[in-house]
């Protein structure tokens, strides 16, 4: 499964303590455990023996034990068995780092790159996670427009009365990355967050997105405009959303958010401000997360459908799944796909 040759987030750090976690990753289930030293391993959640989950068990020492008659295994799955010392069983057991505040785990001895999460003069607010039964193609569908924002976002962005005046620019030039600049106005906000943000209600909204594709994640820089002015506010925000597969019609979406450093002396101001943005995040991830439920057919093939001006990345993006994530050299048919595009706003770079 070429899936797995990437780096997953598949758990927030802080989840795994002294127990094991069972987790699925691309239809596998997978045992994560810390070892007393801290080492962590990851194997397939199955005994060997008798097939046991292994997630059910305990720690003791460097060795994840079965519960049901006690065969034990380290992270690189090396087992042994107290009834037969002489057997060295193995169970199947993958790469795995901790970092960034997550637990990733790919195929062992696979070669992939690992994200870059450095982003200077920023530091992390939050690390939230939800499970959202619709396959990883669309999130990356909503994650990739800006049209839903009007009903489907309580805060940032547009109003659903302002849709006309968002413009979108569209960049397929690199291979590997889709970018896109979402430019709209910013509907009202509530007093205390204007504060908070130093933002206005007439200002402009601009997201300035990448999507990879190994593993499939999103990274998003947030930043206000004066509208007549066109200076840029202080406050800036970046999101990651990583879109981890369980199964072929269950995503995970974990996201961490970041904001511009924080002000100095102002301890309490910068507390409140964190705390604000994981409420509201959580609250628009739980939006979202409602849409995409209630999808009346979540089949990821375009056949049939009518997109318009702002879906422009939908078709390339699953292109690049296809071709990077999935490792298949034929992109999904397109030759049913109607796109209309009604408007001159929008601005596309070259296909890869």
């Amino acid at each position: 499964m070429n899936e797995l040759n990437h780096w997953h987030p598949v758990l927030l750090s802080k989840a795994l303590k002294q127990k094991p976690v069972g987790i699925k990753l691309c239809g596998r289930e997978i045992a994560l455990f810390r070892t007393k030293n801290g080492e962590i391993g990851a194997i397939e959640d199955i005994c060997p023996h008798r097939k046991m989950r292994l997630s059910k068990g305990w720690v003791e020492g460097k060795k994840l034990v079965c519960p049901y008659h006690g065969w034990n295994y380290e992270p690189n799955g090396t087992g042994s068995s107290p009834s037969n010392p002489n057997l060295k069983p193995c169970a199947k057991s993958f790469d795995v780092k901790d970092k960034h505040g997550l637990i990733w785990v790919k195929a062992a001895g696979s070669k992939a790159n690992f994200p870059n999460l450095d982003f200077p003069n920023y530091h992390l607010v939050c690390a939230l996670e939800h499970q959202v039964n619709a396959p990883l193609e669309l999130l990356v569908d909503i994650n990739g427009e800006i049209e839903h924002a009007g009903l489907g976002h309580t805060f940032f962005g547009h109003a659903l009365s302002q849709v006309s005046e968002v413009e979108v620019k569209f960049d397929f030039s690199d291979p590997e990355v889709t970018r896109i600049k979402e430019i709209m106005p910013q509907k009202p906000l509530p007093g205390v967050l204007e504060k908070l943000f130093t933002v206005s209600s007439s200002d402009r909204f601009i997201d300035e997105i990448e999507i990879h594709f190994s593993p499939v994640y999103k990274t998003s820089q947030l930043y206000w405009e004066n509208q007549e002015t066109g200076q840029r506010r202080k406050e800036r925000l970046r999101s990651v959303y990583f879109f981890t597969p369980i199964s072929e019609n269950e995503t995970k979406w974990i996201s961490l958010y970041y904001i511009t450093s924080p002000r100095w002396g102002m301890v309490i101001f910068n507390l409140l401000q964190k705390q604000v943005l994981k409420l509201i995040m959580n609250h628009e991830g739980n939006r979202e997360k409602g849409v995409l439920e209630c999808i009346a057919d979540k089949h990821v093939e375009f056949e049939q459908m009518c997109l318009g001006r702002l879906d422009g990345s939908l078709v390339e993006n699953r292109k690049r799944i296809q071709r990077i994530y999935r490792g298949q050299s034929q992109g999904v048919p397109v030759r049913e796909l109607s796109i209309n595009i009604v408007s001159s706003d929008l601005q596309t770079n070259a296909h890869a």
